[in-house]
């Protein structure tokens, strides 16, 4: 079988008028009016920041690099940011405990009630980050009443990353396991992602920021100083600096137990984030899946069924450049 890794074209969008916080946009970058009192807001009058991703889009260090700003000042009161604060309950609850990595936790949510209380109870309190994988918000249970009140104190961010870097990273553990076709679509995150990203938009009257994670990594300081200040946020070149984790940090942090040394353990080693070339398309450590007929298969349908949730969400999201200074 021959499966063919390839990176779709993006057609350009039509010219169409969007808004972020109060401040409008153009489509195409076309000059539209904004008044002083419309523009967005800075410093320790900015909302919160929840990044909505799809797994693998390297969305635990885009959230350390916004969460380094927890900690920094009255405004933004340390031990307030939460990494995925939904995903032991959305396991539990869908019966996947058994998904590789997973490590339940009783001193983080289980279940999605338990969640949905502690982000609004973060968000209400002051400045916060939080970082989710969109396909772990149940739209049965985290309703629209919910994101309503929750984007009256936070501004979504979407993070995308190409089908061809995340998909075959997702599905090799289980491929490890022996179990490839285990993977599913909903893990593979695209469609929920783009689904979540229209009833965001719905909610919120406007079309929600979206960032590439191959543009951040290329150019960290350029890009992400952008969203911050799209964002109303102050970018310093230090938040692209971490300490990583030690063994005692890891056990004293319940969200990062779940999936322990699994999932998070290279963002959370990581010392810096430098500039690096980035390639739209599947990493060498994943070629593997190529030679193996049933995981190749599974992995072209993937594949398949992730590219054109990934078109959109590039078309119909919004960039800092689009913004009207």
């Amino acid at each position: 079988m021959i499966i063919e890794i390839r990176y779709m074209q993006m057609n350009a969008a039509q010219s169409e008028l969007y808004s972020i916080g109060s401040a409008y946009v153009s489509k195409n970058n076309a000059s539209v009016a904004v008044q002083p009192d419309q523009q967005l807001s800075s410093g320790k009058d900015a909302k919160s920041v929840i990044i909505f991703s799809i797994a693998r889009g390297t969305s635990t260090l885009l959230y350390r690099v916004f969460s380094n700003l927890v900690g920094e000042g009255k405004e933004f009161p340390e031990g307030s940011a939460l990494l995925e604060p939904f995903t032991q309950a959305y396991h539990i609850e869908h019966q996947l405990e058994g998904t590789p990595g997973f490590n339940r936790q009783e001193a983080w949510p289980v279940n999605t009630e338990c969640a949905k209380k502690l982000v609004l109870e973060r968000v209400k309190n002051g400045f916060t980050v939080i970082k989710e994988l969109a396909y772990q918000l149940d739209e049965n249970k985290v309703d629209d009443a919910f994101l309503t009140e929750l984007f009256e104190y936070a501004e979504p961010l979407f993070l995308v990353r190409s089908p061809e870097s995340t998909i075959p990273s997702g599905m090799y553990p289980y491929f490890e396991k022996g179990d490839v076709t285990r993977y599913s679509k909903e893990e593979a995150g695209f469609f929920e992602l783009h689904q979540l990203f229209d009833r965001v938009s719905k909610i919120i009257s406007r079309q929600p920021l979206i960032i590439e994670a191959e543009e951040y990594l290329e150019n960290p300081t350029d890009q992400l100083s952008q969203y911050f200040s799209a964002l109303g946020l102050t970018f310093k070149q230090e938040y692209l600096s971490f300490t990583p984790y030690g063994e005692q940090d890891k056990q004293n942090d319940p969200s990062f137990m779940v999936w322990g040394d699994t999932w998070y353990k290279n963002a959370f080693a990581t010392k810096e984030l430098k500039a690096r070339k980035v390639q739209k398309c599947m990493a060498s450590d994943y070629q593997v899946l190529l030679h193996n007929p049933v995981a190749c298969e599974h992995l072209e349908d993937r594949l398949v069924k992730s590219r054109s949730s990934y078109k959109k969400l590039l078309q119909d999201g919004v960039k800092p450049g689009q913004l009207n200074k």
